[in-house]
């Protein structure tokens, strides 16, 4: 069966009239958007700390070597 986008929107229109189809447009679409937007917001929070944690550790490296040149 080939569906055209008229069909689609129809299903679709029709879909959303049921109790599933609320559901899933009140309900399940907006908790879906707030669990991704807490993903977003702790991936980024995690990346902000392996750069600091990175930077730590090339500062730690370049003493490190400093240190070593220094005693000969």
């Amino acid at each position: 069966r080939v569906f055209t986008y008229k069909n689609k929107q129809l299903i679709m229109s029709e879909f959303l009239r049921t109790g599933i189809g609320r559901k899933l447009l009140e309900k399940d679409i907006p908790k879906l958007t707030s669990v991704l937007e807490r993903i977003a917001n702790q991936l980024e929070i995690a990346n902000k700390l392996d750069e600091k944690k990175f930077v730590l550790e090339e500062r730690i490296h370049k003493i490190a070597i400093k240190e070593a040149n220094q005693n000969g």
